[in-house]
């Protein structure tokens, strides 16, 4: 189904997405490989990524207290 999707009107628009953005895969994701989210960060201003090693498509689901600590320390030094 992912297959069909038209990425390039949301890929064209990343470069002016002006969020602080924290991606999160899984490196043994195959349903949207890392590489794809690595893709997506280097064409926004202000993004990151963090690999979660052993982790899949699901990472929350499969090891939810590490899916949580990336996003918990991405809102503590980013929130006021």
């Amino acid at each position: 189904m992912m297959a069909q999707w038209d990425l390039g009107p949301l890929l064209r628009a990343l470069p002016r997405h002006p969020a602080k953005t924290l991606l999160i895969t899984g490196d043994a994701d195959k349903a949207v490989p890392p590489e794809v989210s690595a893709e997506a960060a280097s064409r926004m201003p202000d993004a990151r990524v963090v690999s979660l090693a052993g982790l899949g498509h699901l990472a929350h689901e499969e090891d939810a207290p590490a899916t949580a600590a990336p996003i918990l320390a991405f809102l503590n030094a980013h929130l006021d």
